[in-house]
């Protein structure tokens, strides 16, 4: 199965997850523990909603004819019929998200077996690749691959400008 169904799917993931974490990240409320992950973190008001929002698109996925596994950082294994593998870290950054810091991200990948290699995203074209990641996912480079010579603002705006939009201040 290609990632072809997965990509809109994962967009959904996250647009929604955006627009519900803006108003909990930095309060005391997002910050409040609700449990404890698969893994052993303690689960946080933030970590909870963004995972409960990625488990209901993935069980409207299952409903429309769908199978796999998914593997979250909080809720561990669950068996949604069979293959492929759909790995979620549906608060990558909890702590910046914590204490008000806007960068954090969701991490959703779709695996057709055990290994790195085997993540379907990583078997698109270099090309492809990056108007992928400046299409549909936003992220801020490190330190290290800032251009110097621009501000932080248009550091983040830069891979708007390099898909010709005009970047928004909303946006960046």
């Amino acid at each position: 199965m290609s990632a072809s169904p997965w990509l809109p799917i994962f967009a959904g993931i996250a647009a929604d997850i955006r627009s519900q974490l803006g108003p909990l990240a930095g309060s005391r409320r997002g910050r409040e523990v609700v449990g404890t992950g698969a893994g052993g973190d303690r689960t946080v008001v933030l970590d909870a909603v963004a995972e409960e929002i990625a488990v209901r698109h993935l069980e409207k996925a299952y409903r429309s004819g769908l199978r796999f596994r998914l593997l979250s950082e909080e809720l561990g294994a669950r068996d949604f019929g069979g293959d492929p593998v759909v790995l979620i870290d549906p608060l990558d950054g909890s702590l910046n998200a914590k204490q008000g810091v806007p960068y954090y991200a969701v991490v959703l990948a779709l695996a057709h077996g055990d290994t790195l290699g085997d993540v379907e995203l990583a078997r698109l074209s270099e090309r492809r690749l990056t108007i992928l990641r400046r299409e549909r996912i936003g992220f801020v480079f490190q330190a290290f691959n800032l251009m110097p010579s621009l501000t932080v603002t248009q550091n983040i705006g830069l891979p708007l400008r390099l898909d010709r939009r005009r970047a928004r201040r909303s946006e960046v």
